[in-house]
Order: structure tokens, then C-alpha cells, then sequence
């Protein structure tokens, strides 16, 4: 049975990171505020090396994939709130 420790990592860089926000508020009375918030988050173009390394008692094997890894995401949040101060 082939059961060999091993390790793996990812080495990202490079990419695009944004994340606009907006907040929009409404004092209803003085003590009453509505607001609005929103924000868009993009994480793109971000690539790597993917490496592996088995552990043998015969020693190390080291797999190594150029530009193979990466990463990416995006996503748009909002939250409704109502603040009520003394």
C-alpha cells in the first residue's frame, strides 16, 4: 500500500484586487436613521505554481506545474439597516 507524506503549495501573484463600497443614509427624525449599504468585491487574474512533494524513504519527488494554480472571485453585497439613537 502506497501511502507516502506529502506537501503541497500554491505560490499566487500577481492579480487585480478591487472593492468599491457605498453607504447612503436617510435621518427619518432625529433619532431615526435608514440607510443603505453596498459593496462589490473582484479578485481576478491571480496565477501560480503548483508544487507537490512526496516523502519516500528513498527519498523526495517534487512535482512542479508552472501556471496552473489560481484564483478568482466576485460578489455583490448589500444590508439594509435602521440606527436608532438616544
Amino acid at each position: 500500500l502506497r501511502n507516502p507524506r506529502f506537501k503541497t503549495r500554491e505560490t499566487l501573484t500577481n492579480g487585480l484586487f478591487l472593492e468599491p463600497k457605498c453607504s447612503v443614509s436617510y435621518a427619518v427624525t432625529s433619532h431615526i436613521t435608514l440607510g443603505l449599504n453596498a459593496s462589490y468585491r473582484y479578485i481576478g487574474k491571480v496565477r501560480g505554481d503548483y508544487v507537490e512533494e512526496e516523502y519516500f524513504a528513498s527519498g523526495t519527488v517534487t512535482t512542479k506545474i508552472k501556471d496552473i494554480a489560481g484564483a478568482g472571485i466576485h460578489f455583490f453585497s448589500t444590508a439594509l439597516f435602521v440606527r436608532y439613537t438616544l
